[in-house]
């Protein structure tokens, strides 16, 4: 964003917390921040210009609940809109066929849970797409553009650590979208 808008100040506020679900993320919209070295006020008090919400496609709820998620997302999305902030909703890169949750840093689950868990982010990318023309929000779709072989993520994209988190070739690939679709004065 910096290269595309050299005299435009940011102040970046991350209020994400690994692992956490929709639902979680939803219900401490309303508080203030606390995790790690991040402190920061609740949300609708640092008047932010744009607010981007991950999908959160890769924490599906246990047991699985695609409509729950997809309610808590929607939530989140209004939450976020009656901020006065410009709301984008996030699909992230698609996940592994082979090779997901492997690695040292890896979950390193049985087949059959990999691939039960997968189709879980798969269901719940392809609902946030529908999701955002319903709401009206913009959508940052690095889940589509990082596809290879119908619906998986391009390896490139995915770290080899833990086969789940974005390489650095992910990370740029991912950036370059956000910069592509977020529209600044």
């Amino acid at each position: 964003m910096m290269a595309r808008y050299p005299t435009t100040k940011f102040k970046f506020y991350n209020y994400g917390i690994g692992s956490q679900n929709v639902v979680e993320a939803s219900k401490r919209f309303d508080v203030p921040f606390s995790y790690k070295t991040r402190n920061y006020p609740r949300i609708n008090e640092i008047q932010a210009d744009i607010i981007i919400i991950s999908s959160f496609a890769y924490n599906p709820l246990s047991p699985y609940d695609r409509a729950a998620h997809m309610a808590a997302l929607k939530d989140l999305i209004t939450k976020s809109k009656n901020t006065g902030a410009k709301v984008y909703l996030l699909a992230e890169i698609a996940p592994l066929k082979t090779g997901f949750g492997k690695g040292v840093g890896g979950v390193n689950w049985e087949d059959a849970k990999v691939k039960e868990h997968v189709d879980f982010i798969l269901q719940n990318l392809d609902a946030s797409v529908s999701l955002a023309p319903q709401t009206n929000t913009p959508l940052i779709n690095a889940y589509q553009k990082s596809q290879v072989e119908g619906k998986y993520g391009n390896k490139t994209y995915v770290g080899s650590h833990d086969g789940i988190h974005p390489s650095v070739e992910g990370e740029v690939f991912m950036a370059e979208v956000i910069a592509e679709t977020i529209k600044l004065p």
